[in-house]
């Protein structure tokens, strides 16, 4: 006699799939996953519209001056002494720099108005910041040199947005040396 083997209720709902508790589970995650992605993604509120200027005035000047370096929290291996003068000596440069920026940025609309003897003025004026700022703040730079690797990779790491800036300024009296003898 062939024997028959019955298939009980839940070897037939395993075989079904999974259940509806089941379904509605996952469902329920993927549109929770979507919504966190959408306002994560999408920024999760609606932009600004631009604001518009009066017609009866003129636009402001883009001449401002950039927004000052935000500071690092100073790792522990960054020596006293170091922190200090950085923070003593930086927010001078950083006047000075700007003061140069303005000098770059004067000396770029003589160069298209074709004042010369404007242009000169703004050049020698940049180049006597730059020339006050830049060894300055490379006395201090190559001054992590002085200490070991590990130290010096903190003290880089901590000044690097300041670097950066010191970079930008290079770049910009690179471009109004260029603006001189074109």
């Amino acid at each position: 006699m062939a024997s028959r083997t019955r298939t009980s209720a839940r070897n037939y709902q395993s075989n079904q799939g999974p259940s509806a508790g089941a379904r509605i589970a996952v469902i329920g995650g993927v549109v929770v996953l979507v919504t966190v992605l959408v306002l994560v993604g999408g920024g999760g509120g609606k932009q600004a519209a631009p604001k518009q200027q009066p017609s009866g005035q003129d636009p402001k000047p883009a001449t401002a001056a950039p927004p000052k370096t935000t500071s690092k929290k100073v790792p522990a291996t960054v020596p006293l002494d170091f922190k200090q003068r950085v923070e003593r000596v930086w927010p001078g440069l950083e006047a000075r720099g700007n003061d140069a920026l303005v000098h770059f940025n004067a000396a770029k609309k003589a160069k298209v108005a074709g004042d010369r003897a404007a242009l000169q003025r703004e050049v020698e004026a940049g180049k006597a910041v730059y020339d006050e700022i830049i060894p300055v703040w490379s006395e201090i730079y190559y001054a992590i040199d002085e200490y070991p690797e590990h130290v010096g990779d903190a003290c880089r790491s901590w000044v690097s947005s300041r670097e950066r800036v010191a970079r930008k300024w290079s770049s910009r009296f690179k471009a109004l040396k260029e603006l001189w003898t074109q």
